[in-house]
């Protein structure tokens, strides 16, 4: 009989606690209304790597392939043939605008890294915003950091001029140090 009784207050206790951990449950993980972003409808689709990329090949197709654009080192209009665009990483910049880099040729051969920038707050809404020259012939102009899932440029400081030598001094100089 007491085996009975204890069997009878357990199973009375767990069908308390059970109500209350089914409730639990409903508030650690709420239904749409206080996270709506977290399981997001559909009804606007994100930008992805391989929408910036169609849409920095729909800008530069028309061209001829080519861009042009001034490099501001060298002063020089250059006229550079679209190589590829690279699709290993979306770069966001925050406020719809979205870059990804891209090679470029110019006619004597020289390799152009050149940052092409998107704005749109839409895949199909994308539209040419700016560029620019990040790498010629693999030398970097400046740099990317990301800071809070946004990416922002580094202007990179201009390499030192090397350091004059010392000349080397007389071996044996004239004057008092060797008095007569």
């Amino acid at each position: 009989m007491f085996a009975r009784n204890r069997w009878t207050v357990w199973a009375a206790g767990l069908a308390l606690l059970v109500p209350l951990a089914v409730a639990g449950c409903d508030r650690e993980h709420p239904t749409g209304k206080e996270h709506p972003a977290e399981h997001p409808s559909g009804a606007a689709k994100r930008i992805a790597l391989e929408d910036v990329a169609a849409a920095i090949e729909a800008y530069v197709k028309p061209q001829s392939g080519a861009i042009k654009i001034e490099d501001p080192a060298s002063g020089k209009r250059l006229e550079l043939a679209l190589v590829k665009v690279h699709r290993d990483r979306l770069a966001t910049l925050g406020n719809d605008v979205y870059f990804a880099c891209a090679d470029f040729k110019a006619p004597d051969g020289t390799l152009y890294d050149i940052d092409m920038f998107m704005k749109g707050a839409a895949p199909n809404a994308l539209t040419f915003s700016e560029m620019a020259i990040h790498k010629v012939a693999g030398k970097e102009r400046y740099t990317w950091y990301e800071e809070g899932g946004v990416w922002k440029k580094k202007t990179l400081e201009p390499a030192a001029p090397p350091a004059e030598k010392p000349k080397p001094a007389a071996e044996h100089p004239k004057g008092a140090e060797h008095p007569k």
